[in-house]
Formats: structure tokens, sequence, C-alpha cells
């Protein structure tokens, strides 16, 4: 079975655009999961978290043309995780009022935009990318550290500059003291 990671070209020559093609994609899956590898993940270009952001309200859908909603992925703020968190709860006790049965709504954050229910889902799916994003970071340092005592004895280590980011990531180790190669 092939590897996740031969849908992404690591081509060194920074294809972004694969990059985000895989990472917008994972964005409308609809589970934890995601397709593109973590290290691909933490690299993507996320929108800042706006803490300006804080009140939203619950419309209905009156008709089609009841105002636009807002391209998720076009957006370069967010609003905080418990802002859209608070958003959603509030949503589901709404609709689950009777009356509200087969009702669309719509949610409207004043001086940010109108999304639909799954413009916010796309909205919190953000804040796993980030969470991911954190998780990568802390085990790249983990690796450095964990590294660290083998290469000042060794120094046989590769790097290689990543022509995206221009973070600097470990590549190849080849350790040569006998029993680790």
């Amino acid at each position: 079975m092939a590897s996740n990671d031969s849908d992404v070209r690591d081509t060194g020559n920074g294809d972004e655009r694969d990059v985000e093609k895989f990472t917008l994609k994972d964005l409308c899956r609809r589970d934890h999961n995601f397709e593109t590898p973590r290290r691909y993940l933490a690299d993507a270009q996320l929108p800042l978290v706006d803490q300006n952001i804080q009140i939203y309200r619950i419309e209905r859908v009156k008709d089609e043309l009841d105002g636009t909603p807002h391209d998720p992925f076009t957006v370069d703020r967010v609003p905080p995780i418990s802002v859209v968190t608070e958003s959603m709860d509030a949503l589901f006790k709404t609709q689950n009022t009777k009356g509200n049965e087969g009702i669309e709504f719509v949610f409207q954050y004043p001086s940010y935009g109108c999304f639909t229910v799954e413009g916010v889902r796309i909205l919190r799916r953000y804040d796993i990318l980030r969470t991911v994003e954190r998780e990568v970071r802390e085990e790249e340092k983990w690796l450095d550290l964990a590294f660290k005592k083998e290469c000042r004895r060794n120094k046989s280590i590769s790097y290689q500059k990543h022509s995206s980011t221009g973070r600097t990531k470990r590549v190849n180790i080849l350790f040569v003291t006998k029993g680790l190669l």
C-alpha cells in the first residue's frame, strides 16, 4: 500500500500549491483524520485568530437571496475557537427548539461576516490544524534534543533548508557509532 506522502511531493522547489490543495481538501473532511502528512499540514498558511471577534448572532435564512455567506477558505482571520464552539452549541439549541425543525440558519459575526453551518465547521477545523502544527513543532524540538548528544559525538547529520518556509529541517541522520548504522 502506498504512503500518503506519495500524493504530496516535496520536490525541494517549494511547490506550495500541492500542499495548499491537499490542506484545503483536508479542511473539508468531516472526521478528525487528515490525508495530508502532518509535516505538510504544519507548514500550511492558516488565518490568524482574531480575539476581537467575540459576538455572534444566529439568524434564520428567510430566502435564498437573504445575505451571501462568506467563503471560509478565503478568510484571513478567524474567531477564537471558544467563540466558534459557543456559537455551534447555541445553534444546536436553537435548532432543537420546537418549531425550528427544518429551518436553515446562518451565523452572523458582526464586523466579520456571515457563515453557513458548514462554513463554521471549517472555521473549527482551522483550530484542529493549529493543534497539529503545535504538536509537530513540539516533536521536532524533542527529536532535536534527543539526537543532539549523538550528533555532537558523530557529527554525521545533514540538514536541508525548506524552501517555502525558510526553516531548517532534518533530512537524513547517519550514525557511524557501532550498532547504530
